[in-house]
């Protein structure tokens, strides 16, 4: 029996030998090999275990949905706008020069 690997607009692959209980568990266990295609394996992983793409390509069966997905990064947006916010007011009243470099190390270490 086939199962397709669906993804992000329907873009699938197919694998054999899956019940949907095994697909499941492998999707919430982060597995990372599918296919044996690097490039076909990382789309996979990215569309299933990033932020932001994931609310839209995760994979139908993910018993994580899409729903669950964008409330968590809503939430996550809305707890880390005050804090990056009121770093940004206090670096900006101090450190004119460094405006860029201030703006790229919140950028990655709060959000």
């Amino acid at each position: 029996t086939k199962q397709e690997l669906e993804f992000c607009c329907n873009f699938s692959y197919s694998r054999s030998k899956w019940s949907m209980q095994e697909l499941k568990l492998d999707l919430l266990s982060g597995r990372c090999y599918w296919t044996g295609n690097f490039w076909k394996d990382y789309a996979f992983h990215v569309a299933n275990s990033h932020p932001l793409i994931s609310c839209f390509c995760c994979h139908p069966a993910h018993p994580y949905t899409k729903i669950h997905r964008a409330s968590v990064l809503c939430i996550m947006a809305s707890l880390t706008t005050v804090p990056v916010a009121s770093i940004r007011g206090m670096v900006e009243d101090t450190h004119e020069i460094f405006s860029f470099a201030t703006e790229v190390y919140i950028f990655v270490y709060i959000t």
